[in-house]
């Protein structure tokens, strides 16, 4: 039986050097189209690798195939840099179930609901500190609006507008572990064996840079977690995920659970921060590129909502543009354009559409093809909210739903899946009701032409770009101000 299509590979090294260290999901999707098959495979040092480029492939093989399709291949440099602790990377098994299990029972919608007057006092300081902000301060706000709420709920401590320890030290653990995770960033990614070698021996130097940072990642893990502890024993901790999952451990003397809390409380922070600052920001470039989009969706707030009132969860049913808005941000520039990869552990070689699937593949969804798949997608590069409506201007249910496939699949979907709509839709729709979102401008007042510009990286975000904030109108600022100090 043949595999699936793929490029000819060199001997022993297979394509090897064929996988572009940068934006390698615009290569998949390439090569995808070259060979015809939204299913194609690879051979990487030896170790198989198949792409999967269709919402249909992935949900045949991640979700109906999931009990051989839910575990995660080795990435021997984030072991060494301390990422042990993290459920995505975890293999699957009873370890993983553990973790798994004290993530849904905190980040199921119920409990996600309960949360919710925290992350709108989140979004409603962040609208108050935009009045003063510089577009310079953009990505460092939105960063603080959600610190302050996944804080809030995952340690009960306050995260601080600027210099946060807390925040400093999980920015920098995660961008290293970041480019740790990426199969060939490394040399021992790809072959394992390397671990074995000595670290002053040539083709070691991965061991100086997981040694430098290791205790960072330590330190991103044990240092709000100890401060919630410090808390607990002088009984001055607010209601957390941490408190609440250490009373109901300590309840059944369970000791060994405190460990999956600890591991569990630094995934929630880390898992939602960058990913959905990622989407906000992109979702601020389309609305400087498209001031028609963002006034249409002002228009139906202002119709829907009542004078001076911001909008609220509840009033997501009744703002069908607005919600539009938000699915078409998270298409068009998926923040994780490719999502972390599975592994096939069938016991023996696996059969889809008649290819081999070979056991102990690597097989990665590729994100960004399916965001821009023509066929879901008519004109898959031009922002269209209305795309996901239908003629009446209500949602479409026929159109995909981007929030089905960029949040991972099968077992593997992300936990904080609830939590990460639930923000970036306020946050879209309390800043669209109260700003307007402007080019900025020369001295000589000619407009400043935003660049559409970003890195290669897990995590896909816009290069900073210039823009105002501008409050809409005189009743906008009262809702701002009204609404900030109503949380105070």
């Amino acid at each position: 039986m043949s595999l699936p299509p793929g490029p000819s590979g060199l001997p022993i090294v297979g394509n090897l050097f064929d996988v572009p260290v940068d934006f390698q999901w615009l290569k998949y999707a390439e090569w995808s189209k070259k060979f015809g098959s939204d299913v194609i495979h690879l051979d990487v040092g030896g170790m198989p690798v198949v792409v999967l480029h269709s919402f249909e492939a992935c949900f045949d093989l991640l979700e109906k195939r999931s009990s051989e399709y839910s575990s995660r291949a080795d990435t021997p440099m984030l072991d060494l840099m301390g990422w042990e602790f993290q459920i995505t990377s975890m293999k699957y098994g009873p370890r993983w179930r553990e973790h798994r299990r004290a993530l849904h029972s905190f980040l199921n919608i119920d409990t996600v609901r309960r949360f919710r007057p925290r992350q709108q006092r989140a979004t409603h300081t962040f609208l108050r500190r935009m009045l003063d902000a510089s577009s310079e301060n953009l990505r460092t706000e939105l960063r603080f609006m959600l610190a302050s709420t996944i804080m809030d709920i995952t340690y009960g401590i306050d995260a601080l507008p600027e210099n946060d320890p807390y925040t400093q030290v999980a920015d920098r653990a995660f961008k290293a572990g970041a480019i740790a995770a990426v199969p060939n960033s490394y040399s021992v990614n790809i072959f394992p064996a390397l671990m074995h070698l000595p670290e002053w021996m040539p083709g070691s130097g991965f061991k100086k840079h997981a040694r430098k940072w290791k205790p960072v990642t330590e330190e991103m893990v044990n240092a709000p977690f100890e401060e919630t502890l410090r808390q607990m024993e002088s009984d001055s901790a607010r209601s957390s995920f941490v408190s609440l999952s250490l009373e109901k451990a300590r309840a059944k003397d369970d000791i060994a659970q405190e460990e999956v809390v600890k591991n569990t409380a630094a995934i929630m922070y880390i898992g939602a921060m960058d990913t959905t600052v990622a989407t906000l920001i992109s979702f601020v470039l389309h609305m400087l590129e498209n001031p028609d989009i963002a006034r249409r969706a002002q228009l139906e707030l202002d119709s829907v909502l009542e004078p001076g009132k911001l909008p609220e969860f509840d009033d997501e049913e009744r703002l069908p543009y607005t919600t539009a808005v938000v699915k078409e941000t998270m298409r068009m520039y998926p923040a994780a354009p490719v999502a972390v990869p599975h592994q096939h552990t069938g016991e023996t070689d696996d059969v889809y559409r008649g290819f081999a699937i070979p056991k102990g593949s690597v097989v990665i969804p590729n994100v960004w093809a399916m965001a821009h798949d023509e066929l879901a997608y008519p004109e898959p590069y031009v922002y269209k909210p209305e795309r996901f409506l239908s003629e009446d201007g209500k949602l479409n249910p026929a159109i995909c739903d981007p929030a089905s496939f960029v949040f991972g699949f099968g077992r593997r979907i992300c936990p904080g899946k609830h939590m990460a709509l639930a923000s970036t839709w306020l946050t879209i729709a309390s800043t669209l009701r109260v700003y307007d979102i402007e080019k900025a401008k020369r001295p000589d007042g000619t407009p400043i032409e935003p660049k559409r510009e970003y890195k290669s990286a897990t995590l896909q975000s816009p290069e900073a770009f210039e823009c105002n904030f501008v409050p809409r109108s005189e009743d906008a600022i009262r809702m701002i101000r009204e609404s900030a100090e109503q949380n105070i």
